[in-house]
């Protein structure tokens, strides 16, 4: 039931692919676009190495293998939830291309 319950949380990550891309498409300037995209990618792409070794190793550290399993979850779910409230109450696109843009000139 847990899993079923977890599922569309860690389903709708899947969004944060096209969301995070425009997002960056639109708040970077066009000199810097290719860069900023190149370290959300390589962010992603380090996370998509890390999370199953640290996976790996919280299950075989727990006596029981579904506690692991359990911990690793509560894990990603904290991670999402975070991730989420600082989107909501930092992100700001126009402030922040804004920003960018007095940075280049």
């Amino acid at each position: 039931m847990q899993l079923l319950l977890m599922l569309p949380a860690f389903n709708l990550f899947v969004a944060t692919f096209p969301a995070g891309s425009a997002a960056i498409a639109q708040i970077a300037p066009v000199a810097q676009r290719g860069a900023a995209l190149g370290v959300l990618f390589g962010a992603l792409g380090l996370a998509g190495v890390l999370a199953p070794y640290v996976t790996g190793r919280l299950i075989q550290a727990a006596a029981i293998p579904g506690d692991g399993y359990h911990l690793a979850f509560l894990i990603g779910a904290g991670l999402l939830v975070v991730a989420g409230l600082t989107v909501l109450f930092l992100a700001d696109p126009d402030r922040d291309a804004e920003r960018l843009a007095a940075l280049t000139k």
